[in-house]
């Protein structure tokens, strides 16, 4: 856990720095408040992080000292090029800071360590996710490595990022670090408008980001999200921010239109391009953010060409290592793909597609009457999470039905007809999501836009201490409960959860006027006892895979135990795990596929550099 702590700093202090330094360049002094600035940046300076360590793998591994010169050199050429900015943006979050917020945010980061420090168990990161974070920390992008195992032409600049963390001692005990602090800067950003709230403060964006939040981290820790390096959650996070700066930045569309093309409407079309970095399925908000961006502009095909050009840059360095990996640039799409030594073949890329969609749909193989429609009731009735997903789905329907009565409800309808932006964002995003792979954790951002929206605009006229105190205490413990149920705890997490929820309402019935310190220790108080009583009940009954370390220099390391199976073909000589499909912390070159018609591309170099098809003689 005081690894994970001191990372989590290290990556605050870095991101926010480069951040604020494109957050200004970007006309980013329009947002007048101290704790917008303050997020934003974060999220823009760990983007570019992300992206200029998986531009460094294509020429070199993602060593740990050579990673961390790297973002120093990012960090240091941001700061001599808006220094006094940077100093001046660090006093205000000085001068709005207290002893007891510090205290605060250092009880939020110990306590979110607390909660990450167990073994993963996430089915993916067995899968590939850490074999994909292992070789890039090695050997950087190896070319053919799809090849291997067709997984591993799924890239993620949120994997560069993890793989720096991940050498030496740290090897597979750091696996849950960019879990831990997107969930980390999510806390932050909600804590930031709860305080708003309480205050009377808060804005219509503010009431928004909190509801939304308070569903999505449920949803996530629900199901396990954080303790992983997935891109899952910082994709479905970062959709939901960029939501909300649709909302903030539609508040003055005739203002912001006057800038020059860097202008802050360019700021989600920035973060939608780290999604798609994080994701290529992100490609559906990069296109929403692209509208957003050219909708009030005069010159709309000009903005178009330098959105679309801006867009294209960015996100070049996943199209290369794509095309290194795999032959194709938007892997596993067949689209624009390359005639290279190590190119997977067209019915091998439609396969793979198919297998994903099908498997989104179904939950497994589909069956011989499946069609393009008839998937939606097993996936609202079949599903392992088919509540969830019946909720969800009836959560979508009353909302759009009652966002579009709020149209002819005067006090409604300005923030309807001011935010259809963000109503296209959800509906177009919610139909993109369905239509292609429809698993709750690939498009949970989407669908929780239209009802955070709609209880947002209930919300905002009815804004009372009491409120938030319920939404926010209330929240945070059936959050933690989900995550007990994750681990097959249900009777524990459910009677610390009543118990705590029957003394969090005899407060609410005895004392209203409760200070806020008080009521902001609680929950905190709260999970700190939830997670030391996980670790005692884990340590004595689930000893293996649910291990938990909260006091310990290091987080519990991936599971490295499995029996492997030693197999050649041709040249290459490579490990299976002798049960399952899941290789966690086996040596390389790990696969669950037993690949055939491959060789080294280089054999006198070894597999670092790369593999190829088999030459036909």
């Amino acid at each position: 856990m005081l690894i994970l702590s001191i990372a989590w700093l290290g990556l605050l202090w870095f991101s926010f720095g480069i951040g604020n330094a494109i957050l200004h360049q970007l006309q980013g002094n329009s947002f007048e408040r101290v704790g917008d600035r303050f997020i934003i940046s974060i999220w823009l300076g760990i983007i570019i992080i992300s992206i200029v360590l998986l531009t460094v793998s294509l020429f070199l591994p993602l060593s740990s000292i050579f990673s961390l010169v790297t973002i120093l050199f990012i960090s240091l050429v941001a700061v001599f090029y808006k220094k006094s900015i940077i100093l001046n943006e660090l006093k205000n979050i000085r001068s709005n800071s207290s002893l007891f917020s510090i205290l605060i945010v250092s009880g939020i980061i110990l306590s979110i360590g607390a909660f990450v420090s167990r073994r993963v168990v996430w089915y993916d990161t067995g899968l590939y996710h850490f074999q994909a974070i292992r070789w890039l920390s090695q050997f950087g992008v190896v070319p053919g490595l799809a090849l291997l195992h067709h997984r591993f032409g799924f890239t993620s600049s949120w994997f560069a990022l993890a793989a720096p963390f991940n050498l030496g001692i740290f090897e597979s005990h750091l696996t849950t670090l960019t879990g831990g602090f997107i969930l980390l800067i999510t806390t932050l950003h909600f804590l930031i408008g709860t305080k708003r709230i309480w205050h009377n403060q808060a804005y219509f964006e503010d009431w928004f980001i909190v509801i939304a939040f308070f569903l999505g981290i449920g949803f996530s820790v629900w199901m396990g999200m954080p303790i992983s390096p997935s891109p899952d959650l910082p994709v479905m996070l970062l959709t939901l921010t960029i939501a909300w700066l649709f909302i903030k930045l539609e508040k003055s569309p005739t203002i912001f239109s006057t800038f020059s093309i860097s202008d802050v409407r360019l700021i989600p079309l920035v973060l939608s391009t780290g999604a798609v970095t994080f994701k290529v399925s992100s490609l559906a908000l990069l296109l929403f953010s692209l509208i957003f961006y050219i909708v009030n502009k005069t010159q709309k095909i000009k903005y178009f060409i330098v959105g679309s050009l801006l867009s294209f840059v960015t996100i070049l360095p996943l199209l290369a290592v794509n095309s290194v990996t795999s032959g194709c640039p938007l892997y596993p799409s067949s689209l624009a793909c390359l005639e290279l030594p190590w190119s997977l073949k067209y019915e091998q890329l439609k396969q793979i597609s198919s297998s994903i969609s099908s498997w989104a749909k179904w939950t497994g193989s589909p069956p011989e009457n499946a069609n393009s429609w008839n998937w939606i009731w097993t996936w609202l009735t079949s599903d392992k999470l088919y509540f969830l997903n019946r909720q969800t789905a009836l959560l979508i329907i009353l909302s759009v039905i009652l966002v579009l009565v709020y149209q002819f409800v005067p006090k409604k309808s300005d923030l309807v007809n001011q935010n259809k932006m963000l109503i296209f964002l959800g509906v177009g995003g919610t139909i993109y999501f369905m239509s292609t792979a429809p698993t709750l954790r690939f498009g949970l951002g989407y669908l929780l836009i239209l009802p955070s929206f709609f209880l947002g605009l209930i919300c905002y006229d009815l804004s009372s201490k009491t409120i938030i105190m319920i939404i926010g205490i209330f929240g945070l413990l059936i959050s933690l409960e989900g995550s007990y149920s994750y681990y097959d705890v249900h009777s524990f997490g459910q009677n610390l959860m009543l118990v705590s929820l029957l003394l969090t309402f005899i407060l609410l019935i005895f004392r209203l006027n409760i200070p806020l310190k008080i009521l902001i220790i609680l929950p905190i108080l709260t999970l700190a006892s939830l997670s030391v009583a996980t670790y005692l009940v884990s340590n004595q009954n689930y000893l293996g895979e649910h291990q938990t370390d909260i006091f310990g220099f290091l987080p519990p390391p991936l599971i490295s135990d499995t029996s492997i199976i030693s197999r050649k073909i041709n040249d290459v000589t490579y490990f299976n795990p002798e049960k399952g499909d899941q290789c966690w912390a086996l040596a390389l070159p790990c696969t669950p596929e037993q690949p055939a018609n491959i060789q080294l591309r280089l054999p006198k170099l070894g597999f670092s550099k790369g593999f190829i098809h088999q030459a036909i003689n």
